[in-house]
Formats: C-alpha cells, structure tokens, sequence
C-alpha cells in the first residue's frame, strides 16, 4: 500500500494504533514469539553452568561473554544502522544469532559444552548482539508513521516484557520434559518467522547522504548529540545505573535461588519469570492508561519500586517472597525503561537516531555484564543475600539523585530537546 504497510485502523484501540499497520504487526508478533524463545535460553544457560560449576563468578562471566562485545559494538553499530538500511543489518544478525544457538545444541547433544566452549559461544553471540540492538530499536519507528511512533516505541517494549514472561515459564516446562538442549533448539527455530517478517517490511528509514563519511567523525556527532542535552544525558546515566543494579540481578537469578533461597539452580525460571509477569502487567497498563501520565512520574515510580523489590529480595529466605521481590522489579522495570525510551526515540531526528538509541543502550548493555560479573563475585566472598542489601542500598540512594540533582527527571517530559549539537543532511529510503 501507499503508506508502506499500513491500513485503516477501524475499531482499533487509541492505545494500540501502531497494529494498524501491516509491517509493523508482523514484526512485532514474530518478534514476541522469538524473544520469548531466547529466554528459554536465556534461562538454560546459567542454570547449566551453576549446576556444573557452583560458581556465582562463572555465571556472571557468562553474562560478560554475551553483553561486554555487544557493548563495545554498539556505538559502532549505532553508526551502521544511520548509514545502510536496518532491515539488511537484522536480516544477518538474527540468522548469526540462529547459527550460534544451533552451535549450543550441537555440542549439548553431543556432551562436548563445556563451561568454556558455552562461553566461546556466547561471545560470538554477544558480537552478533551488538550489531542489533541499535538497529532493531531504531528500526520500529520506521515501520509507522511519525503519529503513531509513541505507540509503536511503548508496544516495542512490552513485547520484549512480554517475551521475559512467556519464555521462562515454557522454558522450565521444555527444560523439564526434553532437557535443557530443548532451549536451545526451539530458540534456533525461532528465528525463521521474525527473518520472514524482516525481508517483507517496507521501512520508512533516512540515511545520511554526506559526503565527509568519516567514521569517528559520525561517531562523536552521535555522542556529542546525546551529551550535548541535559536530558538524554540523564537518561543515559539512569539506563546505566538500573541496568547494574536491577536487570543484572535477573543473570544472578541462579545464584539468588540456590544461595539464597536453597533451591535448585533451574529454579531460576520461576524468578525470571516473575519479572516477566510483572513488566507485562505494567506494560499492559503503560499502553492503555500511561499516556495519561508524565513521563517523569513513571520513571520515579519505577525507580522507587525497584528500591522495594530488592529489599524484599533479602527479608527472608523464603522463596515465595522471593518471588515477590523480583515480581515487584518486573513492575518497576517497564515505567522507567518505556519513559526513557520513548524520550529517546521521539525527541531525535531520524537521520542520527541510530547513534543516539546506540548510546542510550551502550548504558544499558554496559550495566548488565558490570553489575551481573561484578555482584557475582561479591557474593562468592561475602554472600549473596548481603550483595542484594548492598545492592537495595545503592538503589536507593540513586533515587534519592533522581529527585534532587536531576531534577525529579521533569525534562523527559518534553518531545523536543535542547542540544548543542545537531545532526547534517539525510535524505529517505
């Protein structure tokens, strides 16, 4: 059609006006069914290593292995997805992210995955990862028009909670009933559907025409971009700082459940899922009502919910508290996240959006593997419930920042940003 995809949205809901468009349904659906495949992995892969080596440290270093190339990456990669079209970079990406899962079940059904071969494996994926991300974020917006990217940004991200929800509770009943090579085979498959859907979209994406194409060059202006305002640079601190403390412990929930709570390492599943669950609830509740209130109060909210479900973490030994605890994060996750990145995503110009969404996760993916590596090892010394009150100290803390030195987070409220840098010449795709 006409407007690349799209169709008359009639009887469609003013909170879901981004499935009115044909492209973006597709990618959307597949990618909610992919996602939530890989956290079947996701899942498996640390309760494998737990259980064959006891060590929080080897857990967190293969959290490392999978986050810290992408995170060098990504910069880089923020660049590429403003210079050739996005849907070529995923297109490769995810067939390298379905070769290194088929790797995984490969050397699982042979028993050759040792803890070393796993994290070989995965830093290759972590590679692969970091050429993605930015593109798949700064993707959606170009699947709809400029009215509805609000909606298509905030549906993006539910469908990756969405994914945390569904993909460890299928992944404890496939791990269960076929072992925990199972994980790793329906992740490989996965990816089919969303490749498919990738090649038949029509993206609306501007690419820079300039002809002084240097790459250090592009790559300050894209940081200077973001540094230069106030604004994205707080949100680029604030993605950083609930990344190490609240997403990672999501990697050292293997560890959380046996040293903690005395279960099985598998038992990982239940807590993941609790996250899942949680975001889902609040990102239902962010798509149909959030629009209704200020970016800064979700984001406060979240950060104060956070601070509730760590301390919850360590109360008891209890693992339905537990449970609780980490349900209470997932539905502190989704207001902060979808603020910040709704901001990020509406208040730039398509032409660098790349680079700036690239920054905004080089926070996110740098806090991971920190935070994940970096609180295992402490609680191999000290212990783990002791981490996690350290760890609901600092959050609480960093609220504390957000309602005086930034300002109650009041700036991420406004659709245009204040910068001293500006992007050049683009033209469409």
């Amino acid at each position: 059609m006409a407007d690349g995809g799209s169709e008359p949205g009639r009887g469609t809901s003013p909170a879901l006006k981004a499935f009115r468009h044909r492209d973006f349904r597709l990618f959307w659906s597949t990618a909610l069914l992919s996602n939530s495949a890989a956290y079947m992995q996701f899942i498996a892969v640390p309760a494998l290593l737990k259980d064959r080596t006891g060590s929080n440290t080897w857990v967190g270093a293969a959290s490392m292995a999978s986050m810290i190339p992408a995170t060098l990456l990504t910069p880089f990669a923020g660049l590429l997805a403003d210079r050739v079209p996005r849907r070529l970079i995923l297109t490769i990406t995810q067939l390298g992210q379905m070769l290194v899962a088929l790797g995984l079940f490969t050397l699982y059904l042979l028993d050759v995955l040792s803890p070393w071969r796993m994290l070989g494996l995965l830093l290759l994926n972590g590679i692969v990862s970091g050429f993605q991300v930015s593109a798949w974020q700064s993707f959606v917006p170009t699947l709809v028009p400029r009215e509805d990217l609000v909606d298509a940004v905030r549906l993006n991200s539910v469908q990756f909670q969405g994914a945390r929800a569904i993909g460890p509770g299928f992944g404890a009943l496939a791990v269960g009933l076929l072992g925990i090579g199972a994980a790793f085979f329906i992740n490989a498959l996965s990816y089919v559907p969303v490749i498919l859907a990738i090649l038949i979209t029509r993206p609306r994406q501007q690419i820079s025409v300039r002809e002084d194409r240097e790459i250090w060059g592009d790559l300050v202006e894209g940081f200077s971009y973001t540094w230069g305002s106030t604004a994205l640079r707080r949100a680029v601190i604030t993605s950083f700082v609930v990344s190490v403390l609240g997403q990672s412990l999501t990697q050292l929930a293997a560890g959380i459940a046996t040293d903690v709570y005395g279960r099985d390492a598998k038992a990982n599943a239940g807590l993941v899922a609790a996250v899942g669950v949680g975001s889902l609830i609040t990102g239902i509740w962010v798509i149909g009502w959030g629009g209704r209130v200020l970016r800064s109060s979700l984001a406060l909210l979240g950060l104060a919910g956070y601070v509730i479900g760590v301390a919850l973490m360590v109360v008891t030994t209890n693992y339905a508290i537990g449970l609780l605890g980490f349900f209470v994060c997932g539905l502190s996750h989704i207001p902060i996240t979808t603020s910040l990145n709704t901001f990020m995503q509406s208040a730039v110009p398509d032409e660098i959006r790349g680079r700036v969404v690239s920054t905004y996760l080089l926070g996110v993916m740098l806090g991971m593997p920190v935070g994940s590596f970096a609180l295992g090892r402490l609680s191999d010394s000290i212990g783990m419930r002791e981490v996690l009150a350290l760890d609901a100290l600092a959050f609480g803390g960093f609220f504390v920042v957000a309602m005086t030195w930034f300002g109650r987070f009041r700036d991420i409220d406004q659709d245009e940003i204040v910068t001293t840098a500006t992007p050049r010449g683009a033209i469409a795709t």
